[in-house]
């Protein structure tokens, strides 16, 4: 099954999954008092997890999208060349 989230689904499923949300806690309070912002973890945690999926995982695993036809390669100046991507990329 492939599931498509945005950031902030992805988010709150991950705060499931690490225990952080108040019907698996109860009546816990997650409090940090050294300026660290919880999410801010959870996100870092997310974003090196998909990063080795992408490195590492079986391509079947992935959700790859054609996207050839929404964006242009402008001819090179300077030796580089920048693409812009479609949003969502």
């Amino acid at each position: 099954m492939k599931l498509h989230l945005t950031r902030e689904e992805f988010l709150a499923l991950w705060r499931t999954h690490r225990g952080y949300t108040p019907s698996v806690c109860g009546d816990a309070c997650v409090q940090r008092s050294d300026g660290m912002d919880l999410d801010s973890i959870l996100m870092a945690e997310m974003e090196e997890w998909y990063r080795k999926l992408l490195l590492e995982a079986d391509e079947s695993l992935l959700a790859p999208e054609d996207i050839a036809a929404d964006t242009a390669m402008p001819a090179p100046s300077g030796g580089s060349v920048t693409i812009h991507l479609p949003p969502g990329v």
